[in-house]
């Protein structure tokens, strides 16, 4: 071939190459709608699993929480004939529309409760079809699925529907400080969660009703991620 020929067709090839724009890469996970990131949601159906294995709940790209599954952690089944409601969804976004609000709890309990033992207390002396919080955090961090978030909760009285629970373990009112594995979990919970379910609200237990639930140094928290997920008092 004419060596000029060939000169041409190279620069040509290059050129293309230059002017191809870089294509980005795939995390393998599902889409969110924020600011591009990959993250990952669980799908309706494990989001209505009362037997679930454990799963993972993105921040964003690369800040994730891992939750012990029920059926590792080896919570009971619920007795449906308690009140178990259920929500009706199939897509994630018609999840959304039923949640608008995220309210924190301490288990006034041991850091290192057994769950199970909270599942129990809850059904057996309550009276309630399941655990009432939807997230359970032990002093070590430990993140716990309760409840599964595809049915509604039993932790704020009279104010469960569209409401998300998530029990920090422990008994707070008198501590000087949370656990620092325990807390960095919540938060990581707390932003993965807002980002799946977008709520409009961030609320204590006590907002709700006459309690020291979940105490001041959590509402210190609270008020921290109203201000980080731009929501209102």
């Amino acid at each position: 071939m004419n060596p000029k020929i060939l000169l041409l067709l190279v620069l040509i090839a290059f050129a293309g190459a230059c002017l191809t724009p870089p294509q980005p890469k795939s995390s393998g996970r599902g889409d969110s709608e924020e600011s591009g990131a990959k993250v990952q949601f669980p799908s309706p159906v494990r989001l209505k699993d009362t037997r679930g294995a454990d799963f993972k709940l993105f921040a964003n790209d690369s800040e994730f929480v891992s939750v012990v599954g029920r059926r590792t952690s080896g919570l009971g089944p619920p007795n449906p004939d308690a009140g178990l409601n259920p929500y009706e969804f199939e897509t994630l976004a018609q999840l959304r529309n039923v949640y608008d609000t995220l309210t924190i709890h301490h288990s006034a309990g041991p850091g290192d409760e057994d769950v199970r033992q909270i599942q129990r207390f809850h059904m057996d002396t309550r009276g309630w079809a399941d655990v009432g919080y939807h997230f359970l955090i032990a002093s070590d961090g430990t993140t716990y699925e309760g409840r599964p978030v595809g049915f509604q909760g039993a932790h704020v009285e009279n104010n469960n529907r569209g409401n998300l629970g998530i029990c920090v373990q422990g008994n707070f009112a008198f501590a000087e400080r949370v656990p620092e594995a325990q807390l960095a979990s919540l938060w990581q919970l707390a932003r993965a969660l807002n980002l799946m379910l977008r709520f409009e609200h961030v609320r204590g237990h006590k907002e709700f009703k006459d309690t020291e639930c979940p105490s001041e140094l959590l509402m210190d928290e609270v008020e921290a991620m109203r201000a980080e997920f731009h929501l209102p008092d």
